[in-house]
């Protein structure tokens, strides 16, 4: 897998949504619905060195999941940040395990913002076109 981004949100539209327009922007970008399907493709060889992570979803939390990737040996090399619609009653992984939190509903520009300055600007592929959209969560 040569995708340099990961997106992992058990919402398969949210998920589309960021792989298209990272993808647009010239990013390598692929999504995984489950927490657990991430893990087992880091297991497989996968390598992100960004990671956005909704911290709600079923199989297995976001939090949790944060957790394995930094538990596992996985140090600062993968930039991970948490993605969450509430800020108040959160598991939130530890602190010095992510580089922030992006609220829900969230801005395209500053998802891209942050790709930006994680990974360096790229080359659109094709024009965002989004316009401010907003992603609910």
């Amino acid at each position: 897998m040569s995708a340099e981004i990961a997106i992992v949100d058990d919402e398969d539209i949210l998920c589309e949504l960021l792989t298209e327009v990272l993808t647009d922007e010239g990013y390598g970008a692929c999504s995984f619905t489950s927490a657990q399907a991430c893990l087992q493709a880091m297991r497989a060889g996968f390598r992100p060195r960004l990671i956005f992570v909704d911290l709600r979803m079923g199989d297995l939390s976001g939090a949790e999941f944060v957790r394995r990737i930094r538990d596992g040996g996985h140090g600062e090399d993968i930039h991970i940040y948490v993605m969450s619609g509430s800020m108040l009653d959160e598991d939130y992984p530890p602190r010095h395990y992510i580089q922030g939190v992006v609220g829900k509903p969230f801005d395209l520009e500053k998802i891209l913002r942050i790709a930006a300055n994680r990974l360096g600007a790229r080359t659109a592929t094709a024009p965002l076109g989004h316009g401010g959209l907003r992603a609910d969560g």
